[in-house]
């Protein structure tokens, strides 16, 4: 094996083990990002997941939401920095 070939090989390594180490961060991160319950002014519940504008909000027993707002009463559902309260 060549000086250029020992060089790829071991480049490969490296970049296997830093996708490696970066798969296992992000599949250890899903367990602190949990599916809680947040229920709208107007009654309607929901299931939430992820964090701020990041977040899938979706009717319980129904489908992710695809809009911004509520299902139920057309206000807008929580999507910035700001705490939401959950049940």
């Amino acid at each position: 094996m060549t000086s250029q070939q020992k060089g790829l090989a071991a480049l490969g390594g490296i970049v296997s083990l830093a996708a490696g180490f970066f798969v296992a961060k992000r599949l250890r991160g899903r367990g602190d990002v949990a599916q809680r319950e947040w229920t709208c002014a107007c009654g309607q519940a929901y299931h939430v997941q992820g964090l701020d504008r990041h977040r899938v909000y979706t009717v319980v027993d129904g489908d992710p939401v695809l809009g911004r707002d509520c299902v139920r009463c057309g206000e807008p559902l929580p999507s910035g920095h700001e705490t939401v309260k959950f049940c």
